[in-house]
């Protein structure tokens, strides 16, 4: 897979932590051209040249427009059938510019519309109004993309109808839905201001009228945070939670590639202007080797996100899975290899994986 970074906005969001600037003259092209020569210069280092997935997120990357669009995506040489995502939000919904991207080569539209509630957009910072993000996705399926996600933040200070919210994204007919619970991150503007996310037992209310309500729909979970129609799960994502290699392109962009012993991931220089200059030249802001014990700790955090579980067969787990089998966090061994967490260890992950992580760790 290879995710593409777009790193400005038109506005940063008060809660948003990743590696955004706000800019409303970006310099698109030159942007454009630094990230196919990193492409140029990087492919080489992943055995399957034509990326089964891309992924285009930020930042705004709809802003970027669809001429450059598709003059990235030509060069990654994407493989037939190949998913293409590309992230927008609702205040950019334009048929003819949304078709555009369509012919350009994406077919997957991730929505941040966040909600329908007018306060919540509010204190969230949003640029668009609350029947916006409904209309955004009729716009993106009368321009023709094949799939559309609709991303909900629950969780916010003053939120009074999420379950408003989760029938309104149900009713939109969409094939994707993603729900995250607010998190207030250091460094962001929350953060200075003091805000703080809902407590946890309104917020652990919250996650479960989402899997209520959007499984009753037809919307099944797949994972923490996510739940698709079937056919409509976000290939590009699976490769993260199944610790599958991927490129990252443009500033700041993560970077994985698995080895038989081990695995390597880094981040390109994060500063846009930093990596328009160095693009190419594998300059990086980090990086780091992953020896087996580290990978494997890694795939059991990011593995037991999914419903389906991770495959794992260290001896080193037996003692601690069986306690958490018995405390009912995870789910009876099915003799198929695959540890999952129940939908009440979903609900205290972090507990789970720690609990695992201190068996490898000593």
């Amino acid at each position: 897979g290879v995710y593409v970074h777009f790193p400005w906005c038109l506005r940063v969001c008060p809660y948003c932590d990743f590696n955004v600037y706000q800019a409303r003259d970006a310099p698109r092209r030159a942007y454009a051209d630094a990230v196919m020569r990193q492409w140029d210069a990087a492919r080489h280092q992943f055995p399957e040249e034509a990326p089964r997935t891309v992924f285009l997120g930020g930042g705004t990357p709809s802003l970027w427009g669809a001429d450059l669009v598709g003059g990235v995506l030509r060069r990654l040489g994407a493989s037939p059938g190949a998913e293409v995502t590309l992230e927008a939000n609702p205040e950019d919904a334009d048929r003819e510019a949304w078709r555009a991207l369509v012919d350009a080569g994406v077919n997957r539209l991730s929505l941040g519309v966040q909600s329908f509630e007018a306060p919540v957009l509010e204190k969230l910072g949003r640029a668009h109004a609350a029947d916006d993000g409904a209309r955004a996705v009729d716009i993106a399926l009368s321009a023709g993309f094949e799939r559309v996600s609709v991303d909900l933040i629950f969780g916010v200070p003053g939120q009074r109808d999420w379950e408003g919210t989760l029938r309104r994204a149900v009713a939109l007919g969409v094939g994707h839905v993603s729900t995250y619970s607010l998190t207030v991150e250091a460094g962001t503007r929350f953060a200075s201001e003091g805000v703080r996310a809902a407590g946890e037992d309104e917020a652990l209310t919250m996650l479960r009228t989402s899997l209520e309500l959007l499984g009753a729909a037809g919307l099944a979970r797949y994972e923490v945070s996510n739940h698709a129609r079937s056919g409509e799960r976000s290939q590009h994502n699976g490769l993260y939670w199944a610790g599958r290699p991927w490129l990252g392109l443009g500033a700041g962009a993560h970077s994985h590639l698995p080895g038989p012993e081990g695995a390597r991931r880094w981040a390109g220089l994060r500063r846009p202007a930093d990596f328009m200059e160095s693009a190419g030249t594998g300059a990086v802001d980090w990086s780091e080797e992953l020896d087996a014990d580290a990978v494997l700790r890694e795939r059991l955090m990011m593995g037991l996100r999914r419903v389906e579980g991770v495959r794992v067969a260290d001896p080193r787990l037996r003692g601690p899975l069986a306690r958490l089998r018995e405390a009912g966090l995870v789910a009876p061994d099915a003799h198929d290899g695959l540890v999952r967490a129940t939908v009440g260890g979903m609900e205290v992950l972090d507990l789970v994986v720690g609990a695992l992580d201190g068996a490898l760790t000593g």
